[in-house]
This record gives C-alpha cells, sequence and structure tokens, in this order.
C-alpha cells in the first residue's frame, strides 16, 4: 500500500508540473506574431530588454519585403475572447533599410512601438539560452522543442494566433557555440516558418523566479532538402524534396542582434 500510495502522489506531481508547463508556452504564443508585407510572409517575436520591444525574425524576410512597411497580426482582448489588430512597422526609410542584421547569420531584429490594448507577454531577454546553457546540457540532442510559427501563411484561426509545433534537436554535440552556429531540429518546416523561436520546457524543479519560463534556444532559418535532377531528349526536370529537418540558429546569436538594437 505504501509503495501504491507513493507511485499516486508522484504521477499527480508530475500531472501538475506538464499542466504549469504547459501554461507557459502557451503563454509564450502571445510573444510570436504573423510578419507580413508584399512579397514576404513569416515568423517573428518580440524580445523585451531595456525596457524596449525588440521584433526578431529572419533577415531574409526583411529583405525580400517591397516597400517600407511590413504588418504585425497582433491581438487584442475584446467581450467576446480576442480580436485581430494589424499594426505597420517601417522597416525602410526610402532605400535605408532600418533593421539591424547579425553580422553571420539570417538574423534581424529592429525596435518597436506596439499599440496600446494588444495582448503581449514578450520574451525576456533571460529567456535566452546563453553558451553556460548549451555547455551545461540543459539544451541536448534529443530533447524535445516547441516552435509557434505560420507555417505556408496559415494562423491558427482567424484572430492570428501562431500555430503550435512540436520536435526534436538532430544535432549532437551543440557546444562550443562559435563552432556550431546552427543545429538541426527534427521537424518539417515550410515558407512561413522562417523567423520562429524554439523552445524548450525548463526543468519542473526550477524555483526561482522566472526559471519556469519556456527557454528560447534557437530561430528558425530554413530547411534541408534533397534535389534531383533528371534530363531527358525534351524535357528537364528538378525535384526537392523536404527532408523534414530544420535549419536553426542558436540562441546566443539572437541574443547579440537584440543587445545591438537596444543598445542606445
Amino acid at each position: 500500500m505504501p509503495g501504491i500510495f507513493r507511485a499516486a502522489v508522484l504521477c499527480c506531481c508530475l500531472a501538475l508540473s506538464t499542466v504549469h508547463a504547459d501554461d507557459r508556452i502557451e503563454e509564450a504564443l502571445s510573444g510570436t506574431f504573423h510578419v507580413f508585407g508584399e512579397n514576404s510572409s513569416a515568423t517573428g517575436f518580440i524580445v523585451q530588454v531595456k525596457d524596449q520591444n525588440v521584433l526578431v525574425t529572419a533577415e531574409h524576410v526583411f529583405a525580400k519585403m517591397r516597400g517600407e512597411e511590413c504588418k504585425l497580426a497582433l491581438r487584442e482582448k475584446t467581450p467576446e475572447g480576442f480580436a485581430r489588430r494589424e499594426h505597420a512597422v517601417r522597416i525602410r526609410n526610402g532605400k535605408d533599410n532600418l533593421w539591424q542584421k547579425h553580422p553571420q547569420q539570417d538574423l534581424a531584429a529592429i525596435r518597436v512601438e506596439l499599440p496600446a490594448g494588444v495582448v503581449v507577454i514578450p520574451y525576456q531577454f533571460s529567456q535566452l539560452a546563453d553558451e553556460p546553457a548549451f555547455e551545461q546540457k540543459k539544451v541536448r540532442v534529443a530533447q524535445e522543442v516547441w516552435i509557434p510559427c505560420y507555417p505556408a501563411q496559415v494562423e491558427a484561426n482567424r484572430v492570428g494566433w501562431p500555430v503550435l509545433r512540436r520536435g526534436n534537436i538532430a544535432s549532437h554535440p551543440l557546444a562550443p557555440l562559435k563552432a556550431s552556429p546552427t543545429f538541426l531540429v527534427d521537424f518539417n518546416t515550410f515558407g512561413g516558418d522562417s523567423g520562429a523561436p524554439v523552445l524548450v520546457h525548463q526543468s519542473a524543479s526550477a524555483s526561482g523566479p522566472g526559471e519556469d519560463n519556456p527557454l528560447l534556444i534557437g530561430v528558425v532559418l530554413g530547411m534541408i532538402r534533397q534535389t534531383d535532377k533528371s534530363q531527358m531528349p525534351f524535357e528537364e526536370r528538378t525535384v526537392h524534396t523536404p527532408l523534414g529537418i530544420s535549419i536553426v540558429a542558436n540562441s546566443q546569436q539572437v541574443r547579440e542582434i537584440v543587445q545591438k538594437v537596444a543598445s542606445p
């Protein structure tokens, strides 16, 4: 009987930990947005640092976009639930780009002013995994990850919430970060996933303030695919087959670009 009682208590504690962790992932969705404009559609997220809101996405998202503005699909609370609220962000001034590009990676960041009334829980800078997190194997191969994103421009609903997807870290080793600026995640990537944050649950035993928040470990940049070419007398054909593997820039580089943008 005592053994059965202990097992029951353990199962109950695990269930509560899972619910609490899932609540934190749910909160993370409110910091992730559909970023779109003419000729470009992707995913972005807000990081708050020094009382500033910094929008992060893949650099090619802004580079491909035509015009001087992009739009964010924000959400605001209403008596009926949530309503969509699109918000314009200026990314160019004539021919001058207003975003900052990471010197080595396909990452971009820009300061944004969010309108009053929107439901946003930004990622805190402390949630961006640093090099010790990788070295201490808080982030490691086979670990389950969560990716809020907008695959093929799909939104989870009319309000514009992201689609939450799941995968596993497929690369080893992950440290040192200078030797491994990118790593692989085993999940099917589509156009529109670029710029999506990659998240892991932190330890359920964390007790410090904010330590149970999801850890942001990287940003989706693209996919790996196999390319096959065939040639016949009157036809040439190229077939690209996605391998279901995503290329992710590690979070240390996100920390670098966010700090650069947030600096006075």
